[in-house]
Formats: C-alpha cells, sequence, structure tokens
C-alpha cells in the first residue's frame, strides 16, 4: 500500500512538474539554450498571488493577474537580457549561464523580500481528503492535477499543430533558414518565453496549494524540467510532460529505499546513466572507424 501512495504522489507532483517542464522546452525549441530563469516564474507566480490576496485583491482575479504578470516580467527579461545575446550569435552555454545568475540574483531577493517559509495558499476551501483502496488524496489535488494537465496538453498541442507551432519547430531546426523564410524569429522567441514564463507561474500556483513556500521551490522543478528535456530533445513537447510525470514518480518511489535527501540525486543518477547510454554507441564506432 505504501507503494501505491508514493507512486499517486509522484503522479501529483510530475504533473505539475510537466506543465514546468513543457514551457521550459518550448522556449529550448525557440532559443535552443536552456533558461533556468524560468524557474523564477515558478516561485514569483505563487509569491505574486499571495502578495494580490494581501493587499484585498479577491482570489480568482488574483491569480489571472499574478500569472499575467509574472509573464511580462518574463517577456522584458527576454527582450532586455537574451534577446541582444542571442542576436550576437552568443554561444548557448553562455546564455545558460547568464539565466542562472538571473535565477540566483532573484531567488536571494525573494528571500530576503519574504518569509523563508510560507503555509499553503488555500483558494479551493479546507481540505478534503479522499481514501481509493490504499491510496489517499485530496480533492485539491484532483483538480490541480486536471488544471495542469490540460494546460500542459494545450501546450504541446499548440506547438504540434498549429501555425505558431510550427514556425517554434523550423527555427529550432534552422534559425537563418526559418527567418529567411520569413519568420521572425525573434519576435516568436518572445512569445515562447512570454509562454514558458506563464506556464512556470500556473505550475508553481497549483504546487503552492499543496505544499509549504519557500524561495528555492523553484530548483527542484527546474531539475525535473532540465532532465526531461535533454533526454527528449527539442520539439518533442508532449513527451517532455510525460518524462517529467515519471521523474515526478520516480523521485517518492526513491523514498521507499533510500531518504528524501536524495531525491535529486537520484534524478542526477538517471541523466548520468541516460547520457553515458547514449554516448556509448557513439564511442563505439568511433573507436571502430579509427582503428
Amino acid at each position: 500500500m505504501r507503494m501505491a501512495q508514493l507512486i499517486a504522489n509522484g503522479i501529483f507532483d510530475g504533473s505539475l512538474y510537466a506543465l514546468l517542464a513543457v514551457g521550459f522546452s518550448v522556449a529550448f525549441t525557440a532559443t535552443l539554450f536552456y533558461d533556468m530563469s524560468i524557474a523564477v516564474a515558478y516561485v514569483g507566480g505563487p509569491y505574486g498571488l499571495l502578495f494580490l490576496m494581501s493587499v484585498g485583491v479577491p482570489p480568482v482575479p488574483a491569480v489571472g493577474i499574478s500569472v499575467v504578470a509574472v509573464a511580462l516580467i518574463g517577456a522584458g527579461t527576454h527582450a532586455a537580457i537574451y534577446r541582444p545575446m542571442l542576436r550576437r550569435g552568443v554561444p548557448g552555454l553562455s546564455l545558460m549561464l547568464v539565466s542562472l545568475a538571473v535565477y540566483i540574483v532573484a531567488e536571494n531577493i525573494l528571500g530576503i523580500a519574504t518569509s523563508d517559509e510560507r503555509t499553503p495558499i488555500m483558494l479551493l476551501g479546507p481540505i478534503r481528503q479522499l481514501r481509493l483502496g490504499g491510496v489517499t488524496f485530496t480533492v485539491t489535488q484532483l483538480v490541480l492535477v486536471a488544471v495542469a494537465l490540460a494546460s500542459a496538453g494545450a501546450s504541446a498541442y499548440l506547438v504540434r499543430a498549429t501555425r505558431l507551432g510550427e514556425s517554434l519547430r523550423a527555427v529550432c531546426d534552422d534559425p537563418e533558414l526559418a527567418e529567411a523564410s520569413g519568420v521572425d524569429v525573434s519576435s516568436l522567441r518572445l512569445v515562447a518565453a512570454t509562454w514558458a514564463w506563464a506556464a512556470a507561474s500556473i505550475s508553481g500556483i497549483c504546487m503552492a496549494m499543496v505544499v509549504d513556500m519557500r524561495a528555492t521551490m523553484g530548483l527542484t522543478a527546474l531539475l525535473v524540467a532540465i532532465v526531461s528535456s535533454l533526454i527528449v530533445g527539442p520539439r518533442r513537447v508532449m513527451w517532455v510532460g510525460f518524462v517529467a510525470v515519471a521523474m515526478g514518480v520516480l523521485r517518492h518511489v526513491a523514498i521507499w529505499r533510500v531518504s528524501s535527501g536524495w531525491q535529486e540525486a537520484v534524478l542526477f543518477a538517471v541523466l548520468l546513466f541516460y547520457l553515458v547510454a547514449r554516448s556509448a554507441p557513439r564511442d563505439h564506432y568511433e573507436r571502430s572507424a579509427s582503428a
């Protein structure tokens, strides 16, 4: 029964991580670098919501305002920092390091401006627990999983089956050719960044409704998004979501044998195993060719 509960908890967490991971993958598809600063939106969404509610804004409008505000901050960050660097052809590794710096600075500012930890935001009323077999879950969890999966699925559909998604895939394949074909690459990247920050803020708000909030809570979600995107690669946004759910399950199942402090180490182990397994045939081929 304990294993079933761990799997159920993993599916819940993984579903919320999937929304962030899908947004992260959309941004990566457009810009071809891992934008670590998207984790700021994961934390900024719930803290913005908390601030708005503290000044008297009703919960439902506060959610919308917070998501829009965070998305606009993401657009401004992209326009002010990343777009000029992308135009100059700055390598992806340098862009990733800059985005990591943005995340660290923003995380510390939030940590200073807020208390270290807050209780979950109660938007859906008192917690009502349900029990199915040996698994216990709440109505809030069911609602949030539905919201997260619907949002992630809509994002994946837009990338796969719309003209906007077709343009994103074209930019991912060859930005110069896409621009020569009439695609406004700069504007498309701005849209992708805004989209990613909005998705991350929704994911963070959902998570903050069931767990204690803290300024560093975006780190784990960011790690899941990075591992999922590395395993799947660009363009395959829906699969990134599936892998993120699997990563969420794996993090919780790992508690069955090791302490919770090893959950992130398990994700790194999966990434290391994948990278080694993927590179082994290539290394073997290169050694055979040089023999």
